[in-house]
């Protein structure tokens, strides 16, 4: 009697082990299809972007790569006394903080708003730089856009800007999407160090290693676009500084994930840079207004800011192509993490023939 009874329990215990794996393996199949799906509705997006911006829907150069628009830095030299000036075009009824900034409303601004930095000119055919009057300091000037800018045959100029401006609609959705990896880095290395769950480690690894490559994009296609433009590949100014530091604390954080001694010190060591990175996010933003250097500062949510519709219908579009991508790398990299911890504890588990026959009693 007593036999059947652990029978009967052990068939019992078989059958609840049986239903539990099912249940496990179709929640599993179900998490499959739906990473499945998030990829392939990436992918999809990612072509739609790429056709959009290089098919020719969203504006470039003429219409948008050398136009002064609230939020632009310009450039500007003095005709006669040669002083050279780097302005920031403040939305209209804005009140400058600094020397650097002039409001949209002002004569200047007036003279700038809607200006291409350079012009054809009809005797030689080359790009030059537009000459612009206006009124500063209480007396006339006339000023030449971007001095230092490289000059070339009009057509070139145009040609030369065209494919870098293309570059914008890429490499801002990839500094946008950078600064949330780094907060979602944070936030999990916050939970994990006060839960110890693995999962929001997974989480928080998976969103550092799609931060730095998403840094690394943006650190890439900056300079594609700044060469032309600024006439330098690379301006020592703090933005860049800022992000270019970001950069290299997460590949610091990367190269403890992959070198540490211990899973656990790997995980705690991380968490700490993935906390110590979270203040460079506010920085890096901020820079343009803190601290004068050539990138315009930022118009989001400022009065008067305006936009091409068609730029910024393509922009929105790059940017939650962009997070779709994000989001679905997300998703597969910590899921594929969590089945290889699962590897390995199944790997240091011991084979069931290694504990030896069971006993008589058991059969």
């Amino acid at each position: 009697m007593v036999m059947r009874d652990e029978s009967l329990t052990a068939m019992t215990r078989g059958s609840v082990g049986a239903k539990g794996a099912n249940h496990a393996s179709g929640a599993s199949r179900a998490g499959a299809a739906a990473s499945a799906l998030l990829a392939a509705l990436a992918a999809v997006l990612m072509f739609g972007a790429i056709w959009m911006v290089f098919g020719g829907y969203v504006p470039t150069t003429k219409r948008q790569a050398q136009r002064v628009e609230v939020g632009s830095t310009v450039r500007l030299k003095d005709v006669e006394s040669g002083e050279v000036l780097t302005l920031t075009l403040l939305p209209s009824g804005e009140t400058p903080r600094t020397a650097s900034e002039i409001s949209a409303g002002s004569v200047l601004g007036q003279a700038l708003l809607g200006k291409e930095r350079t012009t054809r000119d009809a005797a030689t055919d080359r790009a030059v730089p537009t000459i612009v009057e206006g009124e500063m300091d209480g007396r006339a000037r006339r000023f030449r856009f971007d001095p230092d800018a490289p000059q070339m045959p009009y057509d070139k100029k145009i040609e030369a800007l065209d494919m870098p401006q293309r570059i914008f609609y890429f490499h801002v959705p990839s500094a946008i999407i950078t600064f949330l990896a780094v907060f979602l880095v944070g936030g999990a290395s916050l939970v994990y160090i006060l839960t110890r769950s693995r999962f929001w480690d997974r989480v928080a690894r998976s969103g550092a290693e799609l931060g730095i490559l998403f840094c690394s994009i943006v650190l890439l296609t900056g300079p594609i676009w700044a060469k032309p433009e600024w006439g330098h590949y690379w301006t020592w100014e703090w933005r860049l500084n800022f992000t270019a530091i970001l950069w290299l604390i997460y590949l610091g954080y990367n190269l403890v994930r992959a070198y540490a001694s211990s899973a656990e010190e790997a995980s705690l060591v991380s968490a700490v840079l993935g906390l110590l990175a979270v203040p460079l996010v506010p920085l890096v933003y901020v820079a343009a207004e803190l601290w004068e250097g050539s990138h315009p500062k930022p118009t989001l949510g400022r009065a008067g800011a305006q936009h091409d519709p068609l730029v910024s219908n393509g922009f929105l579009f790059c940017f939650l192509t962009f997070f779709i991508l994000f989001s679905a790398l997300l998703v597969l990299r910590t899921r594929l993490l969590g089945l290889e911890e699962e590897l390995e504890r199944l790997k240091r588990r011991p084979a069931r023939a290694e504990r030896g026959p069971a006993p008589e009693s058991a059969r």
